[in-house]
């Protein structure tokens, strides 16, 4: 008889990150991710024929929405060995806004991403209790 070693070690995962970042195609609230998990495990050594069951909260290849989103990844052999890991996937929205201002009776219009109006507003509101203040 053959001497199998299959369930004395646990699988071992090896996930991408700790975080992976990407950006949303203009104005979708989604982007498509597409990433890597590699797992090894002795019991296929010993019997070609092993099988080992992966599990994933999200899928490579799937549409995530803007924000973080957390990935764990279970890996178990036949003996039921486990091993897990997590990432992070960060999607970041890719809008632009348009700022109309007018100063004076001359219209200045800028173009920014979101994160700049963000900060654009928070100085104008900053600028404004200023002047209210007074």
């Amino acid at each position: 008889m053959k001497n199998r070693r299959v369930g004395i070690e646990p699988p071992v995962l090896s996930c991408p990150g700790p975080i992976i970042e990407t950006s949303t195609d203009k104005g979708k609230p989604t982007a498509k991710v597409i990433w890597s998990i590699r797992v090894t495990d002795n019991s296929v050594q010993v019997d070609p024929n092993a099988v080992i069951l992966v599990r994933s909260s999200n899928q490579s290849g799937q549409e995530l929405p803007i924000g973080t989103n957390a990935v764990k990844v279970t890996a178990t052999d036949e003996a039921g060995n486990m091993d897990s890991c997590s990432f992070s996937i960060v999607v970041r929205g890719n809008y632009y806004t348009y700022v109309n201002l007018v100063y004076n009776t001359w219209l200045i219009q800028w173009h920014i991403s979101e994160q700049n109006l963000l900060f654009f507003l928070y100085m104008l509101r900053f600028r404004l209790a200023r002047k209210i203040d007074r």
